[in-house]
């Protein structure tokens, strides 16, 4: 491994392109901590900075993609295998400058002053910021993942891989799971709950439960059926604070209506919810607009006997 890449300023790996100091992704950083190397990353607009690169690609496509470009292949390792011929003959081409070859300019003076590799090679990953909710759940890829209860509402980093997702805070690990790919699905460990579980939650759930009654009674049976569909409890939270949201947007008595509505059909989610509501909300306005008004009458209005 080298000690020092420069990089193009691409988006996807500097978060901000300064010209003295630029910031990388965190991806980008932990690709530099496995490999333990640095990552200097090219000014905006400043090829010079990386010109053996750039040389270089100019090269593969005259002495590799040009040769290849009316060829037919039908597998991958064919293609594969005119690849590496054609590279290989490019860096054995003696270079006019130099008198000698690439690979001979490689074993000369790169490879012994290149690290060894890791045991371990990097595992691309999938990494973005989250708030931990009152659940103590974080939610990524529309799956739902446990954090130890004391840090709820607390920022905190997923880290995702194809089979793993670790959730992190100031670089220590809170939380790893195995990947589970099912919409709207939990994954709950029972050391991230509190020990007086039962007894906290039940407390919350008649909170919820008295702020449905004052509703009327189809949210308080909404709001049941919710608890009676979930595993644990505090994953109906979510759901119901979605519904708090929607009565406090549309007023209590239209989202009472569209409770009803919703229980009727057998429909608990709050996205469901949203647009029974939504729509409700949208055929009153169009009856409105469409209502016949009768005429004003009063004494200012003259009538038709007074045009001629």
């Amino acid at each position: 491994m080298p000690i020092l890449i420069v990089p193009d300023n691409l988006k996807s790996g500097v978060v901000n392109s300064n010209y003295y100091e630029p910031e990388l992704t965190r991806a980008y950083q932990e690709l530099g901590e496995h490999y333990n190397l640095t990552a200097l990353p090219a000014r905006v607009r400043k090829p010079r900075d990386k010109a053996k690169v750039e040389r270089a690609v100019l090269a593969v496509e005259r002495w590799v993609l040009a040769p290849l470009r009316k060829e037919k292949f039908t597998s991958l390792a064919a293609l594969n295998t005119a690849i590496q011929e054609l590279t290989t003959a490019l860096n054995n081409e003696q270079l006019r400058e130099f008198g000698v070859s690439r690979s001979e300019l490689f074993e000369r003076l790169e490879r012994a002053v290149l690290k060894p590799l890791p045991e371990t090679r990097y595992e691309v990953a999938t990494i973005k910021q989250a708030k931990v909710n009152i659940d103590y759940h974080i939610e990524f890829d529309q799956h739902y993942y446990s954090v130890p209860y004391q840090y709820v509402r607390q920022e905190v980093w997923i880290r995702a891989t194809e089979f793993n997702v670790e959730i992190v805070l100031d670089k220590s690990r809170l939380a790893l799971h195995p990947r589970c790919r099912k919409p709207s699905g939990y994954t709950t460990l029972p050391e991230h709950m509190p020990s007086n579980h039962l007894a906290v939650h039940s407390r919350k759930a008649d909170i919820f439960l008295e702020w449905a009654r004052a509703i009327g009674p189809e949210t308080a049976q909404l709001v049941e059926r919710v608890f009676t569909l979930v595993r644990h409890e505090e994953q109906g939270y979510r759901t119901i604070l979605g519904f708090q949201r929607l009565a406090k947007t549309y007023t209590a008595v239209a989202f009472e209506t569209a409770a009803k509505e919703a229980n009727g059909a057998g429909v608990s989610s709050c996205k469901r919810v949203k647009g029974i509501i939504a729509r409700q909300y949208a055929d009153n306005l169009t009856k409105l607009e469409h209502a016949d008004t009768p005429p004003v009458l009063h004494s200012n209005l003259r009538d038709p006997k007074n045009y001629h």
